[in-house]
C-alpha cells in the first residue's frame, strides 16, 4: 500500500527566492516547520488522505490529465496565512491562471477515483500557495506575519512545467513533464542527470514561446562575470527612442527642441549626467533616423554605462554592435520583458517595458498602463533621460492603474 502526494516544485529564481525566505524566517525566529531538513519550495496540487494499492494507477491518472496541457502560467504575488491541521500556516500566495485551476480540478477528479481525497482537495476554493513557515509558529505568529509583510511582495511569473509524484517517504517517485510530454524517473530529475533533462525542458519551452535556445555560460564566463561584480554597486537604467539626427521627430512628437543639434546635445548631456560608467543601461531601440544620420555605434561611443541595445524599428545590422530582439530580466522579485514594440511581446503575463509608441498613443500606451501591464520608456515620457529601475519600482507600479508621464500624478487602483 503506497501513500502519495502530487505537487509542483519551483525552479530558477522562484526557487531561490522562496528557499531564501524560508531560511530567513527560520533563522530570525528559530522556527523549523518548513525547514526540517532542506526547504523544497513547492505548490501542492493534491494532498491525498488515503492509500492506494498501485502507484501505477496514480501515474496513469496524472498522465491522463497532464497530456492535455502545455503552457500553464501562474504568478507568486502576495503573502497569505491560513489555519492548517498543525496550526497556522504562512505562505507565499499564488494567483492561478484559468488553465492551472482547470488542471488541478481535473487532477482531483481523476485521483479521487482511486483514493479518498483530503478535505483540502475538495474545498470550493483551493488554496494555491507555497509554505514559508508552519507547525511551530503559533506563539510567534503575529511577529512573523508582521515581518513577512515588511518584505517587498513578490511578482514572480512561472509555468507549471512538471507534475511531481512523491511516495510515502516524501521522495520523488516520478515527474511528468508537461513540455516534453514524458515521465522522468527520479535519477532523471535530481543532479547530475537532472541538469541534462532540465535543459531539454527549458529549451523546448523557449521553442514554444518563439525564443532562441538558451546557451549555458562556460565556467570562465561565469567566473569573469562574478569577479567583475565584486564590491561594485551598480544601477540599472532604461531608455528608448532617442532618434538622434531625426529632424522630423521634433515636430511629430512635439519635442521641446529647436533643431537636431540641440536635441542631440541635450539627450547626451542628460544621459551622461545620470548614468555612471559602471551602470547598466537597457536601450529599447531606435537610436537614430533620418537622411544622413550617424550609426548606432557612433552614438553609443558618446554615452556612459554598459549598454545593452534592443533592436528597434530603425536599427539595422551594424559591425561592432550586437542587437537583441528582446530581453527578460529579473529584479527585486519582478520579471520584466524588455522589447521595442510591445505588440510583439506575445503571451507574456508580467510587466512589459517598451518604447516605439512615443507620446502619440497616450491613450493605450502612457508611461504606465496597469491594465496592459506596460511601461513606456520612450524619451518623451521620461524627460529625455534614462530612468532608474529602482525609481520605477519606488512608484509601487502594481498599485498604478494609469500614469501619463514620469511627472504625472498616478491614477491608482
Amino acid at each position: 500500500m503506497t501513500h502519495f502526494f502530487v505537487e509542483f516544485r519551483f525552479h530558477g529564481y522562484a526557487k531561490r527566492y522562496l528557499r531564501g525566505l524560508v531560511r530567513e524566517v527560520a533563522r530570525k525566529f528559530r522556527v523549523k516547520g518548513a525547514i526540517k531538513y532542506r526547504p523544497v519550495p513547492h505548490m501542492t496540487l493534491f494532498y491525498s488522505s488515503s492509500v492506494t494499492a498501485d502507484i501505477r494507477k496514480v501515474l496513469a491518472a496524472v498522465e491522463k490529465v497532464g497530456e492535455k496541457y502545455i503552457l500553464v502560467p501562474f504568478e507568486v504575488d502576495k503573502f497569505e496565512w491560513s489555519n492548517g491541521e498543525e496550526g497556522k500556516v504562512i505562505a507565499a500566495g499564488i494567483t492561478a491562471s484559468p488553465e492551472l485551476k482547470k488542471l488541478r480540478l481535473e487532477l482531483q477528479k481523476e485521483l479521487s477515483k482511486i483514493c479518498i481525497p483530503h478535505r483540502f482537495d475538495t474545498q470550493p476554493e483551493f488554496w494555491f500557495h507555497s509554505v514559508i513557515a508552519f507547525k511551530d509558529i503559533d506563539r510567534q505568529f503575529g511577529r512573523i506575519w508582521h515581518y513577512v509583510n515588511t518584505k517587498e511582495k513578490p511578482h514572480i511569473n512561472q509555468y507549471l512545467l512538471r507534475i511531481t509524484v512523491l511516495n510515502q517517504k516524501g521522495r520523488i517517485e516520478r515527474e511528468y513533464d508537461l513540455i516534453l510530454k514524458r515521465w522522468l524517473h527520479r535519477w532523471q530529475v535530481i543532479p547530475p542527470h537532472g541538469w541534462y533533462w532540465w535543459r531539454k525542458t527549458i529549451n523546448k519551452l523557449r521553442e514554444l514561446q518563439g525564443l532562441p535556445r538558451k546557451r549555458r555560460a562556460s565556467f570562465w564566463e561565469r567566473f569573469i562575470g562574478y569577479a567583475k561584480n565584486i564590491g561594485i554597486k551598480k544601477s540599472v537604467y532604461l531608455i528608448g527612442d532617442t532618434h538622434f539626427d531625426h529632424q522630423n521627430i521634433i515636430r511629430f512628437c512635439n519635442r521641446p527642441f529647436r533643431n537636431v543639434q540641440e536635441m542631440n546635445t541635450k539627450i547626451i548631456r542628460n544621459w551622461n549626467d545620470t548614468v555612471k560608467p559602471r551602470d547598466t543601461v537597457y536601450f529599447l531601440g531606435d537610436w537614430a533616423f533620418g537622411r544622413g544620420h550617424k550609426p548606432a555605434k557612433y552614438w553609443r561611443s558618446k554615452l556612459k554605462g554598459h549598454i545593452t541595445p534592443i533592436r528597434g524599428s530603425h536599427d539595422w545590422r551594424e559591425k561592432g554592435i550586437r542587437f537583441e530582439d528582446f530581453k527578460v530580466i529579473k529584479y527585486h522579485g519582478y520579471s520584466f520583458m524588455l522589447i521595442h514594440d510591445p505588440t510583439q511581446a506575445g503571451d507574456w503575463h508580467s510587466w512589459i517595458i517598451h518604447g516605439h509608441k512615443h507620446n502619440n498613443n497616450m491613450r493605450d500606451y502612457p508611461f504606465i498602463n496597469g491594465e496592459r501591464k506596460t511601461i513606456n520608456v520612450a524619451v518623451e515620457l521620461i524627460n529625455y533621460r534614462p530612468l532608474s529601475l529602482d525609481k520605477l519600482l519606488s512608484l509601487s507600479i502594481d498599485s498604478i492603474r494609469r500614469m501619463r508621464t514620469i511627472d504625472s500624478e498616478p491614477e491608482r487602483w
